[in-house]
């Protein structure tokens, strides 16, 4: 059996939360913070939503109207709190919360709205602190039961005078361009695109005939048409440019269309079709279990002919979904190894993620490391990458 579902108060409870949702775990660090925070902004953190309202509407206060970019300024924010008002899952409530780091990180040129950057910022990070000491703790804190307390401003005399600070960058490694050669997961770790796969997607795939199968719909188990289900995921979250509308288009940015091994020999044959569809290949042999949960939405794996028991002419392909999408799907989309068995939805383990095409199946990472490590090499993944280019509208 997986780990119990975490319930998070005031969104929808999301089993296994993961890749680019959030995990938490105690340091002494946050400890620290938590001994120092008042009894009044820890009672605030129960509720993740409403505290991330709370912080973003103290910040709206405390811009100064003497800012000569005010107005914009609170433009800038009231997006993001309808954001995080809008958010019903805790993989969109991140979303918005990186949003709102991004606003704080930024530079500002009028010192006075500087320092109300710098004054919200510290406010975030006691809540932070607290909110993974609770998640760590059973995901309750001392008031978990008690009804979420009005954000408290801090007074403009505690900054006032506080000077501006950039926000210091991570030493990450840079984006590598697109190549051949695979590159490690720490190297794209901090690159990897986590933007979230709607309901209405997911829904809209399933919605398609399997036409290539000649029955049924897609998402509803394999049928000899893994490449036709990866191609109309691929389609509707995005990654496939505008110009392919329709499985048979591909050929038109020089993928084969016939067979799935054909994306993985066009991907490493043309670096610049990685760039296309905002993607670097992954050495699979560097990911470890713990890191499954990191593995991001829209991720292809490409098996190649022949490998791991799959098609020795065609060769298999999926596409990573998002971990909480596995409580949505039909149990008849799942690979079932006893066809005469009933269907049934199985359970998603820590060390595995959800891969699907024409259906769906839980691949471990073990599993994935035998097949794409130097022992077989016969199976290549393309991780989706932030490069600049990709458009950050919600899929």
């Amino acid at each position: 059996m997986g780990p119990k579902a975490q319930s998070v108060p005031g969104l929808k409870t999301l089993p296994n939360a993961g890749p680019c949702g959030y995990t938490c775990a105690m340091t002494p660090l946050i400890v620290a913070a938590l001994a120092l925070a008042p009894a009044a902004v820890r009672a605030r953190t129960q509720d993740p939503q409403t505290e991330l309202l709370n912080q973003i509407a103290e910040a709206v206060m405390q811009i100064p109207d003497s800012s000569p970019d005010a107005a914009a300024r609170r433009a800038s924010l009231d997006k993001v709190e309808a954001d995080a008002e809008s958010a019903r899952s805790a993989a969109q409530l991140a979303r918005a919360r990186a949003e709102f780091e991004r606003w704080l990180g930024a530079p500002d040129e009028d010192a006075s709205l500087a320092a109300a950057r710098e004054a919200s910022r510290r406010s975030l990070r006691v809540m932070q602190g607290y909110a993974q000491f609770a998640s760590a703790n059973g995901g309750e804190g001392p008031a978990s039961r008690q009804p979420a307390a009005a954000a408290v401003p801090i007074p403009k005399a505690a900054f006032a005078s506080a000077p501006t600070q950039a926000k210091a960058k991570s030493a990450e490694p840079p984006l590598p361009p697109p190549s051949r050669s695979a590159f490690s997961f720490d190297t794209l770790k901090s690159h990897l695109d986590c933007s979230w796969i709607s309901d209405k997607v997911i829904e809209s795939v399933e919605k398609i005939k399997n036409v290539v199968a000649g029955v049924g719909h897609l998402l509803q188990g394999f049928a000899g048409s893994c490449y036709y289900g990866a191609k109309w995921i691929l389609i509707k979250t995005g990654v496939l440019p505008p110009e392919v509308q329709a499985p048979e288009q591909i050929g038109l940015i020089g993928i084969g269309s016939a067979d799935a091994y054909m994306m993985d020999a066009a991907l490493k044959r043309d670096p610049a079709l990685q760039a296309k569809l905002h993607v670097r290949r992954l050495d699979l042999a560097t990911v470890k279990d713990s890191d499954a949960k990191l593995i991001p939405p829209k991720t292809i794996f490409v098996f190649d002919r022949g490998c791991a028991g799959m098609s020795s002419e065609a060769g298999h392909i999926e596409v990573t979904l998002p971990r909480e999408k596995i409580v949505d799907l039909k149990a008849a989309a799942f690979y079932s190894i006893d066809y005469r068995g009933p269907k049934y939805r199985p359970q998603l383990q820590d060390d595995q993620i959800l891969n699907c095409s024409d259906g769906c199946a839980l691949r471990t990472m073990a599993y994935l490391r035998t097949y794409g490590g130097e022992r077989r090499r016969c199976l290549n993944a393309y991780v989706p990458v932030e490069d600049g280019a990709r458009s950050s509208a919600s899929l």
